[in-house]
Order: structure tokens, then C-alpha cells, then sequence
């Protein structure tokens, strides 16, 4: 007797056929358990998700796609109203916010205040500008030191990963060196190992940094989470923005 070799031919039409069915069922039953983010921060990506695990591995049988993007301010609300993503986290200047109001009436979104904060230099604990900031303001002094921009598209006329007027006027004269890179944790390696620093959307509290929030109404930043109108939202959406406003609760 000769070695028997498995052709899928010696299976019925109809059982070749159902299983085909069962497949293209099991997929998409499995782009139902789809979750999608997306936020001009990425530690406002991260932070929910941690703290929701316990709920995502019980609740969804390990059968969920979850999908973290950063982005920029127009492109989270582009990713929201298209659907591609279920939730976007986006901020700008308080004194900037009809814009959101605007913009999501254009675009048919539902947009929510999460909180404000002030924006934040951040450097390696033990930097210079920090030992000096009693007579001299940190603002006063960022330009002798390298600034690190974490840019999602290349642009060198910026001094932020999203465009915005009042980001380049806390610096009096432009930086006298720049460093743009598309990979946040290597921007944050260079901050922690050198003099250089970088700008936050809140006070920094992760890793072994140190931030200052500036002072001034032209610092505050108003956090918005924004949904498509009408569409129902997934089982995740809900506990990830209670976690959302913890978080800025704590900031």
C-alpha cells in the first residue's frame, strides 16, 4: 500500500464549501472584536490600556485587535469621522477652543472635555536649567539648550509634532539646535542622557525626568475625547475614557 498523501480535493464539494463559510464567519466575528485609539499623545494611548487589562483578557476571550495610533490633531479627527478608529484624544491651546467646536460640527462628531493642563519642558532630573530656575525662569533660558521634537511628519518649519502658533512663540528666538525624530522613545533616550530637552502636553511622570510647567494663560491646553454621532460604541470605549479622566484627575 502506497503513502497517502492529503489533497483537499478528497473532500466533498459541500464539506469544502461549509468550511469555507465557517472561516469567512470566524474573521468577521473577529473584526468585531476591532478597538481603535487614536491620540496626538502616546502615554494618553498606553496609560488606559495598562490598567484595563484585566478587564480586556477576561471580558473579550483574548479575541480582540486593539490598534494604538498617534497621531495629529487633524488626523485623529479624520481617523474618528471616517471610523477608522472608535475614540480620539486631542488637545489645543484654551484659548484656541472654538476650533474644536467648529471642526467636529463640520465632521459630525461628538467631542467631550477631559481636562486642561499647562504645558511642561521636560529634562533629565539633575539638568542645568533646573539648578538656575530660582532667579532665572525656565523660559527665559530653553534656547541655550538642544530641543527635541518627536514629529509625526517631516516639517522643519515646526516646533511641535502639530502645527500651532503658540507653541513657536514660547521660544523668544528659535532654538540653537533642533532635533526632529519619528521615534518618541529614542527622543526620549537623548533628553535623558544629554542637556537637550523636549515640550509636554502635561507634567511628565514616567521614567526618571523632571518637568516644569510654564506659567502664563498662553500654556494651557484644553484635552478633549471626541466620537463619530450616531455610531454605538464599543464595550471598551466607556471604561478607556474613565480611565481617560482618572488620569487627568491625578495630573
Amino acid at each position: 500500500m502506497g503513502l497517502y498523501t492529503y489533497d483537499s480535493s478528497d473532500i466533498p464539494k459541500s464539506e469544502r464549501i461549509t468550511k469555507l463559510v465557517e472561516d469567512l464567519y470566524a474573521k468577521s466575528h473577529f473584526r468585531k472584536q476591532y478597538f481603535s485609539v487614536s491620540s496626538m499623545r502616546s502615554f494618553f494611548l498606553s496609560t488606559p490600556i495598562t490598567r484595563l487589562w484585566p478587564q480586556i483578557s477576561d471580558g473579550h476571550g483574548g479575541s480582540i485587535y486593539i490598534r494604538l495610533k498617534k497621531q495629529s490633531f487633524y488626523d485623529v479627527l479624520d481617523d474618528v469621522q471616517h471610523c477608522r478608529s472608535d475614540l480620539g484624544i486631542v488637545f489645543l491651546m484654551k484659548s484656541h477652543s472654538n476650533r474644536i467646536t467648529r471642526l467636529c460640527s463640520v465632521k459630525d462628531l461628538d467631542y467631550h472635555l477631559l481636562g486642561e493642563s499647562h504645558i511642561s519642558i521636560v529634562t533629565r532630573a539633575d539638568h542645568p536649567i533646573l539648578q538656575a530656575q530660582e532667579t532665572v525662569p525656565v523660559e527665559d533660558r530653553m534656547t541655550d539648550y538642544p530641543y527635541v521634537i518627536a514629529e509625526n511628519h517631516e516639517n522643519f518649519g515646526r516646533f511641535y509634532d502639530d502645527d500651532s502658533e503658540s507653541i513657536s512663540q514660547l521660544f523668544q528666538s528659535p532654538p540653537k539646535c533642533i532635533i526632529s525624530i519619528n521615534d518618541s522613545a529614542a527622543s526620549q533616550d537623548i533628553v535623558a542622557q544629554s542637556d537637550a530637552f523636549f515640550i509636554s502636553s502635561t507634567r511628565w511622570q514616567h521614567y526618571h525626568f523632571s518637568s516644569v510647567p510654564l506659567k502664563g494663560e498662553d500654556s494651557i491646553l484644553a484635552h478633549y475625547y471626541v466620537t463619530k454621532k450616531g455610531q454605538t460604541p464599543h464595550p471598551l470605549t466607556a471604561p478607556y475614557v474613565e480611565e481617560l479622566k482618572k488620569m487627568f484627575h491625578g495630573l
